[in-house]
């Protein structure tokens, strides 16, 4: 699962894998929806945390990504 990734996201990264926008992204992050560390201005996501996020709205590898995001 995100493999094609680094151990740290960027928002850039997180919104490309939801299918979301950059700013909606930042909102889920201001609300606590999805865990980030903000360090100053920039903000990053642990892979560790966004897999957490997704096994929350029900993703499993198994599932297709955009299935599982969208029925959430």
């Amino acid at each position: 699962m995100l493999e094609q990734y680094g151990d740290v996201l960027n928002p850039r990264d997180v919104a490309k894998i939801l299918g979301v926008g950059k700013n909606r992204v930042y909102e889920m992050m201001q609300n606590g929806i999805i865990k980030a560390i903000r360090l100053g201005n920039i903000w990053r996501i642990p892979k560790t945390y966004m897999i957490e996020y997704l096994s929350t709205c029900g993703y499993t590898q198994s599932t297709p990504m955009n299935d599982s995001i969208n029925n959430s």
